[in-house]
């Protein structure tokens, strides 16, 4: 309907098709008998603006989309648009999960690094129940304390690494400090990443991806428990949910950074010297 009268659309996606719409415009003005005048050219270039300067300057409206079906399904950079779009009216409402496949998110040339507690909180409901039962479980062995980094929560029997997890995409992932070797031929189908610097004492890293994986998860980390005689003990469990948040919000509270790519800085720096006056 917004094209009624215009109804014939053409990409620009190089300098060749730059020329082909200007003969377009061309045929256009001609029907109607457009004359061309002299003027002088102007540069409408603008710089770069991240989207939250952009909200601030209410030229980005942010909206609540509601879950239903869709909860968890939108990619990257629909997920980077959807957070740029929520109406303050209904803030109270969850615009539903975002699922991160990366450290960070890229939205153009703006990059939001999310942290462990960022990526919890934007996870759909199944992940953090999953998370929930994997930390009660671990922090129901006796002299097991937890610490949260920037990118992942360890936990520690003594001074002994027994577990790390972090997320990756749609998965809750648990490091552990086994051979992988010793269960390549068995049910858990677990992943050495014994090459990664940040596993080097957790080299085996099982994913979870439904409830199947959860009971096998808690078999694992039961093994490595029980080769250091921890005791398991009586202990409440304890509901790790947390409520989803939107970017902005989370930017606000300094759980995810924003970083400008650097090939976009060289653009950028390039571009400003193109237009330096001579």
């Amino acid at each position: 309907a917004s094209a009624e009268d215009t109804p014939c659309l053409y990409r620009i996606k190089n300098d060749r098709r730059v020329k082909y719409a200007i003969e377009l415009i061309a045929t256009v003005m001609e029907r109607y008998g457009g004359v061309r005048i002299e003027r002088e050219s102007v540069d409408y270039y603008m710089p770069y603006e991240g989207v939250v300067e952009l909200i601030e300057k209410g030229l980005i409206k942010r909206k609540i989309t509601y879950g239903g079906l869709g909860f968890g399904a939108q990619t990257e950079e629909e997920a980077a648009v959807a957070e740029a779009t929520a109406q303050p009216a209904e803030e109270t409402v969850p615009a539903g999960p975002i699922i991160v496949e990366e450290e960070s998110v890229e939205a153009g040339t703006l990059r939001y690094d999310r942290s462990f507690t960022a990526k919890l909180i934007q996870s759909d409901d199944d992940l953090k129940q999953w998370y929930t039962t994997i930390k009660n479980h671990l922090l129901s062995f006796k002299k097991v304390r937890d610490r949260l980094s920037w990118k992942h929560e360890t936990y520690r029997f003594g001074r002994e690494p027994v577990a790390r997890l972090a997320f990756r995409g749609k998965s809750l992932c648990v490091y552990l400090p086994l051979n992988p070797a010793d269960y390549a031929e068995s049910k858990y189908k677990v992943e050495d990443v014994s090459d990664l610097a940040s596993a080097e004492d957790t080299p085996c890293m099982y994913r979870i991806k439904n409830e199947r994986r959860v009971k096998y998860a808690l078999e694992l980390i039961d093994s490595v428990l029980q080769g250091y005689g921890a005791e398991q003990i009586e202990r409440e469990n304890v509901d790790y949910y947390l409520p989803y948040e939107g970017i902005v919000e989370l930017i606000e509270k300094g759980l995810v950074k924003r970083k400008i790519s650097r090939a976009a800085d060289q653009f950028l720096s390039s571009r400003s010297e193109d237009n330096k006056p001579e």
